[in-house]
């Protein structure tokens, strides 16, 4: 009977916990969603590709500011960064682009602002800029291609049909949600996991060099995409965890992964690739010496908004409520189209391919439109 009541009062903490994370996210969530539209519709690729052209630092720059804020994952970014190489852009500012775009978007910082505290959220996009900026130098200076220029091109040549809002928003609702949806669940999943099972300051301490770099190894060949280290990494500093190395978790996780890199190399070469791993390992190592110093120096307390949320109100306002309910039902929608229908179709249809990889999602949206 003890076991019983265990069992029954750990699952309803556990649901609890769930809950209180979804309350806390959703309303970001979903305003970082319609922002990730805005900006697809905003962001022409023409432009984008003309203005990252040739081998220059201020390239790499460019780069990296451009995809700081742009809501693709790492299976997302990969055929951009691509289109980018194929288009002109030098390896320098595709490697930039490449990683501060999935390390960090609009979507990410929003849900970094709701569940951890604003030092973090400042810091998190700070140090993707930082690693990106430095992976593209590394590029020029180790991996440097013949100058590339493009040729003045017209404004008008450069132009691109103004995206509609039904397209934005199908963008944010349809395809990013797609690619997020599975990691972005199990995230939040293991996020209120941890919140429950996991005892009060279970890693406090655990800062070591050693410690860092067996994170390192572990995170270098994992793929999970930005919005869903979120709530795991705050959960974790919860229990513990020094800020710096929730950072170094913020920052390799979604800019590395196994499948990438094989992926990557076939397109930008080994070289390119090792020069990549390389500098984002060691520059997310540094910065996250840097900000447990700076947490220390200042003396930050670590507010994460998962933890305070609950003495603030026990049920939650009307629209935290409200947006918790449709994150669910767009995620759980979103799973059973790209992990189960898909699936069955490709079972049930063997010239079909694979729909349930990350990095082949069809954002074609017109097949029934001709009859």
């Amino acid at each position: 009977m003890m076991r019983v009541n265990l069992l029954l009062g750990g699952t309803m903490a556990y649901w609890s916990s769930l809950w209180n994370f979804l309350l806390v996210t959703a309303p970001f969530f979903l305003v970082g969603l319609i922002l990730s539209g805005i900006l697809f519709g905003l962001v022409s690729f023409e432009r984008l590709r003309h203005w990252l052209g040739g081998e220059k630092l201020s390239g790499v720059i460019k780069a990296a500011l451009v995809g700081i804020p742009l809501p693709l994952c790492s299976c997302s970014v990969i055929p951009a960064a691509v289109t980018l190489k194929k288009s002109g852009a030098g390896n320098g500012a595709t490697s930039s682009f490449l990683i501060s775009t999935p390390e960090t978007g609009v979507d990410s910082v929003l849900m970094s602002y709701a569940m951890m505290d604003i030092p973090m959220t400042i810091l998190r996009p700070i140090s993707a800029f930082i690693s990106s900026v430095v992976a593209g130098a590394m590029q020029i200076f180790f991996n440097p291609e013949p100058q590339i220029n493009f040729p003045n091109l017209k404004k008008k040549t450069l132009a691109e049909p103004r995206k509609s809002w039904r397209d934005m928003m199908r963008f944010s609702f349809v395809d990013l949600l797609d690619d997020m949806s599975l990691w972005l669940t199990l995230g939040i999943l293991a996020g209120a996991l941890v919140q429950v099972v996991v005892p009060d300051q279970f890693f406090a301490g655990a800062d070591s060099l050693l410690y860092r770099l067996t994170l390192l190894a572990v995170c270098i060949p994992l793929y999970i995409c930005a919005s869903a280290t979120t709530p795991l990494v705050a959960s974790l500093v919860m229990k513990g965890m020094s800020p710096g190395v929730g950072l170094l978790i913020l920052l390799v996780g979604p800019a590395v992964n196994l499948s990438n890199i094989l992926v990557l190399q076939k397109h930008l070469g080994k070289k390119t690739v090792f020069i990549n791993v390389f500098a984002i390992s060691m520059v997310a190592l540094g910065l996250s010496y840097l900000t447990d110093y700076l947490y220390a120096f200042f003396q930050w307390p670590i507010l994460f908004q998962v933890e305070t949320h609950t003495h603030l109100h026990d049920h939650g306002e009307w629209y935290e409520i409200a947006s918790a309910v449709i994150m669910s039902g767009l995620l759980i929608y979103s799973l059973f189209k790209t992990q189960v229908w898909n699936r069955f179709k490709g079972q049930t249809h063997m010239h079909n391919h694979d729909h349930g990889d990350c990095c082949d999602h069809d954002h074609n949206h017109d097949h029934g439109k001709q009859k």
